[in-house]
């Protein structure tokens, strides 16, 4: 269980109904006739995710959640996952209502009142995100580990900085006494260290906005199994197609997709692409800051799986671009966190001319090697083609990861 249900629901100060008469955003329609599966609402336009938007973030996530709405009010009745889903069509437009309202307190300067409401809004679908509640184990997609291993997992972190050698504790998270340098980011509270990892050396790149790549240090990360995950992975196109390999995948695998159609107005409120880039104050991370902070208070919860706003399409990419977020669980005046400690084991820093030039005698490690992405616009290649690729078998097969002493 995550905690108690909520006992009330948000305040409706401002519901996207209200909101939605004053603002049309055109763009944003179920465009797939009056009665529609499962599957094809959330691969419509108007679910697909990130968004990009260029208005008011409250009179766009009104007018997004409105039109969603209209589409789970046109669910066929045929399946049993979009029936379920069209029965919850009330919880939907509370759960919209409760974001809604929460952005116009914490505009108000009521930042408390604004983190009550979204912790109300969250207990009012409680239910289906325990649904997507998921051990590290099964996200990682490994086999289970041999006879007397802890940690097990592929998992990436990288970090820039001068070619000096760099310890450990170096690639983990921001220790305590530089909390100050905790900037606020999309599942970043400012202030709050977090352990920031990547499903690949890719995405770890490309979230650190594609420095060069000579200036990184690089290490592979293994996680304890029972880690509770809640999983925003997947864009919710995807979810309900590519994972399933089926194009009734939301119907066949109905658990999951109902789940993901319930609360994509909480994935899509996380998920909206950075408007003014540069700038000190982000709207777009209020709601995935909230969500974080509910997750950092959940005792049965460990971090969060997302997929990245950077990029413009994760079809081909696979499992190669998650995102993981592991808050801290205990503060002390210095050093790390030793929950986090304790739950990962991590392969020293190396930096990347150093794995370029290294070539070690590799035998028995392998790594899954699925997966695509555009190595310029319109030329896709195979990751296990790439240099990124290349690194992390060296990472696997050369070096040991090892728990933080001390």
């Amino acid at each position: 269980m995550l905690g108690s249900k909520a006992s009330k629901s948000p305040p409706s100060v401002k519901t996207s109904a209200s909101i939605a008469t004053e603002s049309q955003t055109g763009s944003e329609t179920v465009s797939i006739g009056d009665s529609v599966t499962l599957t094809e609402l959330l691969s419509s336009n108007t679910a697909r995710l990130p968004k990009r938007y260029d208005e008011d973030i409250e009179r766009y996530l009104a007018q997004l959640f409105k039109v969603y709405a209209e589409g789970v009010a046109r669910l066929s009745t045929n399946g049993t996952a979009a029936r379920a889903v069209r029965d919850e069509i009330e919880t939907i437009r509370i759960l919209s209502d409760g974001i809604l309202v929460t952005l116009d307190q914490y505009f108000s300067g009521h930042t408390f009142d604004a983190f009550q409401t979204f912790s109300g809004a969250i207990g009012q679908v409680r239910h289906w995100l325990q649904g997507l509640v998921v051990p590290l184990v099964r996200l990682l997609g490994v086999p289970l580990p041999e006879s007397g291993s802890e940690y097990y997992g592929d998992l990436y972190r990288l970090r820039t900085g001068p070619l000096t050698q760099l310890t450990q504790r170096d690639l983990f998270h921001i220790p305590f006494e530089k909390r100050q340098l905790v900037a606020s980011q999309r599942y970043s509270i400012p202030g709050l260290p977090s352990l920031y990892l990547g499903s690949s050396l890719w995405i770890a790149w490309e979230e650190l906005g594609r420095p060069d790549l000579a200036s990184l240090h690089a290490s592979r990360f293994e996680g304890k199994g029972n880690l509770r995950v809640l999983d925003f992975g997947w864009s919710p196109s995807l979810a309900s197609l590519s994972t399933f390999g089926h194009s009734d995948g939301a119907e066949t695998f109905g658990e999951f997709a109902k789940g993901q159609a319930i609360i994509w107005p909480l994935i899509a409120a996380c998920s909206l692409v950075r408007r003014h880039p540069g700038t000190p104050f982000v709207p777009e991370y209020i709601i995935p800051q909230f969500l974080l902070q509910w997750v950092q208070r959940e005792k049965d919860l460990d971090g969060i799986r997302y997929f990245s706003t950077k990029l413009a399409a994760m079809d081909r990419a696979q499992n190669r671009a998650f995102n993981f977020v592991f808050p801290v669980r205990h503060k002390a005046p210095r050093g790390i966190c030793g929950g986090l400690q304790n739950s990962f084991a991590l392969t020293p820093p190396v930096s990347w001319p150093m794995l370029q030039s290294w070539q070690p005698k590799i035998v028995g490690a392998q790594l899954p090697a699925p997966g695509a992405f555009d190595l310029a616009e319109g030329f896709p290649v195979a990751y296990s083609d790439t240099e990124f690729f290349a690194l992390e078998h060296k990472l696997k097969g050369g070096l040991i990861a090892t728990k933080i002493i001390g």
